[in-house]
């Protein structure tokens, strides 16, 4: 008889509270949206990888150009390249052709004068980014190293599920 009291106590506490909290839920989770035109988290985070692989790479090529001024594209190269939080030095790398170069660069160092980037804190230089290379050969040596097979597991052998054994040749 006392459990079943109990028992309805709580039944009629559970139902109780149930329908307090329910009140303000609508509110609640309208909240937790973020509001049209506010950028969300995922895509702030998207964009400051972007910023952070733009100025690790930092070059520009024959295509960010069109012919002497700034493509699109190379600016909004230079938009991620300056947008990345760093306290470094901005240093753009062109990857073009020498008799184009220089007015290129003309080009770079305008737009990110235009951009607040004083010349003291830019580098505009010839040619790849070397830090972006990797040599193949250590990988090719460590290749090697990594091949745990030897030459006596060519041929190995297995018990099938009647019991027998199988030799398989790889």
């Amino acid at each position: 008889m006392k459990m079943t009291l109990n028992l309805i106590l709580l039944g009629g506490l559970m139902l109780a509270g149930g329908c307090t909290v329910g009140k303000n839920t609508e509110e609640s989770y309208l909240n937790q949206f973020v509001k049209d035109g506010e950028p969300r988290r995922f895509q702030q985070v998207a964009d400051a990888q972007a910023a952070t692989g733009a100025r690790e790479d930092g070059m520009l090529r024959a295509w960010d150009f069109d012919g002497k001024d700034l493509s699109p594209l190379g600016r909004e190269k230079l938009n991620s390249i300056v947008a990345a939080d760093s306290l470094e030095a901005i240093t753009v790398h062109l990857d073009v052709k020498s008799d184009t170069f220089a007015d290129r660069k003309a080009s770079v160092v305008a737009y990110l004068q235009d951009k607040g980037i004083e010349n003291s804190h830019m580098a505009v230089v010839e040619g790849v980014n070397e830090a972006t290379r990797t040599p193949a050969q250590p990988g090719l040596t460590a290749y090697a190293k990594t091949d745990t097979a030897s030459e006596s597991s060519t041929s190995s052998s297995m018990t099938s599920s009647s019991g027998g054994t199988q030799t398989s040749t790889k």
